[in-house]
């Protein structure tokens, strides 16, 4: 739009301008990335309310079989029980990373410390391996400040029949690595 002043008269000369082709090729790109943002944030709103009710069940279930879920917390990709008393900081957990379910047990504790509780566990591995039953995943992360002891259960979150089944191996599962790392725990010097 360009004004013109004629006399007493204002005039408006309105042309319009045609966008160039890669303007309308960035707009089409936007309103993609917006729809696919859009479809994302859904998907895990969906996600979250699955896990939220999973975690839930897990927490009855558990209740049942073992006491070692008294004063847990539920977050919102996990299931957390504090470890040792002793040694804060340390945690037994169920989590699910990008819909993978896992116990673990994790040391969240000033990096030196982290990493010389792990060192202190992992002198014993073969024994709690072995006493766990099969191999566990030993993550001593040495540039990060946690390390962790873990193993996954491949599963589908989203088929809820499956549900008591995976609860059930979950429960165990964590009964069995509790007891496993227990003795050693209970030993530990920060």
């Amino acid at each position: 739009m360009k004004p013109y002043k004629d006399a007493e008269r204002l005039i408006v000369d309105i042309q319009q301008v045609i966008p160039l082709p890669e303007a309308a090729e960035y707009q089409v790109r936007i309103r993609v990335k917006e729809q696919r943002e859009r479809a994302k944030r859904q998907e895990q709103s969906a996600s979250s309310a699955i896990l939220a009710r999973f975690l839930a069940e897990i927490q009855k279930y558990a209740a049942l079989k073992t006491d070692l879920h008294e004063g847990c917390f539920p977050k919102t990709w996990a299931f957390t029980c504090p470890a040792n008393a002793s040694v804060a900081s340390t945690y037994f957990s169920y989590s699910f990373h990008q819909g993978n379910p896992r116990i673990e047990f994790w040391i969240n504790r000033p990096k030196d410390e982290t990493k010389r509780i792990f060192d202190q566990l992992v002198l014993h591995r073969d024994q709690i391996d072995r006493q766990f039953g099969e191999p566990l995943d030993w993550q001593r992360n040495d540039d990060a400040k946690i390390s962790r002891i873990s193993l996954g259960i491949p599963t589908d979150l989203t088929d809820e029949t499956e549900w008591p089944d995976l609860i059930e191996r979950l429960v165990d599962a964590m009964i069995r690595f509790e007891a496993a790392l227990r003795p050693h725990l209970d030993k530990l010097t920060v």
